[in-house]
């Protein structure tokens, strides 16, 4: 009866730390797993500064899932107003729906829409807009 009782816990004991192991995973459609992967920056706008528009593969942003951002520019950016204006890798939080890269001093709203990714703050403003395709 001991033998039987032992058993009990120890099959008790290895289920609940099975379980308190476990690791939540995000939703697939969370905002920050839809973020992960590569994207073609296509357009950036910030008010009166103007509107500068790009091809494809021009400059790309990969959302790494270690909390890390690559940007490749692949053309000159004469006169951009752009954030960013040489290769490199940024780190980036995500908090809900707002990102903030490290290099950057403020939060961008984050939204998507049918396989776009659009980075914008205060636009209403003249705040600045990203627009991203996938790639």
């Amino acid at each position: 009866m001991i033998k039987g009782i032992w058993k009990l816990v120890l099959l008790s004991l290895l289920a609940v730390l099975m379980f308190s192991s476990c690791k939540k995973e995000e939703p697939i459609n969370s905002p920050s797993n839809r973020l992960h992967g590569e994207w073609n920056l296509m357009q950036y706008s910030a008010g009166l500064a103007g509107l500068e528009n790009y091809n494809k593969d021009d400059v790309t942003w990969t959302f790494n899932s270690n909390g890390t951002v690559d940007v490749v520019i692949n053309v000159a950016l004469n006169n951009s107003h752009m954030p960013i204006q040489s290769n490199t890798t940024d780190t980036y939080i995500m908090n809900g729906t707002k990102v903030k890269l490290a290099s950057i001093d403020y939060d961008y709203d984050i939204s998507f829409d049918n396989g776009k990714l659009i980075l914008s703050n205060s636009p209403a403003v003249d705040g600045p807009s990203i627009l991203f395709e996938r790639d």
